[in-house]
């Protein structure tokens, strides 16, 4: 938010003082739709707090949890938008990952989405371009301006459906599953694979209910799917998926019958 970028942008430049190099470089990179309106000597905090403004990320508690600051990351901020972004990122502490989410043709640019790409084409067209003055000509924002693709409208009905579902007071665990199934597939495709993260929480969802239904088959396959989602996201090392696992409460289910 507006405080969270104000004290940023203080603290880089407290951080920089003396150094002019580092702090022109930050000056030099995109502030969006925003214009420098001062000058003087409080010019470089006005353009500083607009380079914030526009491309800054959030610092999230672990496995994508609440929000715990914002960072500035200049590498990462070079990455053009794509709300069919071929790459995804999360942060750990102030360090920042990202991860390529599919096969990347040589010279193919990469991208990183700066909106969730499940939000209405409306609402994404109206955030990119109040902040970052573009609007985005990805391959998805194409197809669902001409009516073609129906896959966001499809996740945002099964994603209210899996809420009621959650919330009754006795569950349905064969309805929930399938719920679960039919959001993890919808995310399967190529456009949405930025969302493995996504993908991650509906595959625990899904271990969850096959376990409860006692379908070991079904569970098997769904311990499968979350943990090739998870290695998408967020890396292959198995002492950190054991930490998601513990985590979600889910670290003796995934230990006993990942031995089987």
């Amino acid at each position: 938010g507006d405080v969270g970028d104000a004290l940023l942008s203080q603290r880089l430049m407290q951080n920089l003082s003396g150094q002019a190099g580092r702090l022109d470089l930050l000056l030099g990179m995109s502030r969006g739709t925003r214009e420098a309106s001062v000058d003087g000597d409080a010019a470089p905090c006005v353009l500083l707090s607009q380079v914030v403004q526009a491309n800054r990320h959030m610092a999230s508690a672990p496995w994508e949890g609440p929000p715990r600051g914002t960072g500035l990351w200049p590498t990462a901020s070079k990455l053009n938008h794509a709300c069919d972004a071929n790459c995804s990122w999360h942060t750990v502490g102030d360090m920042f990952f990202i991860r390529c989410q599919r096969n990347i043709a040589a010279g193919e640019e990469l991208t990183l989405s700066y909106i969730n790409g499940t939000v209405s084409l409306e609402t994404r067209q109206e955030v990119l371009k109040s902040r970052h003055g573009f609007i985005c000509g990805c391959g998805l924002c194409k197809e669902q301006d001409a009516g073609v693709a129906s896959g966001k409208r499809q996740y945002e009905a099964v994603c209210r459906k899996i809420q009621a579902c959650e919330s009754k007071k006795k569950i349905d665990p064969h309805e929930a599953l399938k719920l679960q199934t039919t959001a993890f597939e919808t995310l399967e495709a190529p456009e949405y694979c930025s969302l493995h993260n996504a993908q991650l929480e509906h595959a625990m969802a899904a271990c969850h209910r096959a376990f409860e239904l006692r379908k070991e088959d079904v569970l098997k396959k769904w311990m499968e799917a979350a943990r090739c989602a998870f290695e998408l996201h967020y890396g292959s090392h198995p002492g950190v998926f054991e930490l998601y696992a513990k985590e979600r409460g889910m670290a003796k289910l995934f230990a006993q019958y990942s031995t089987k």
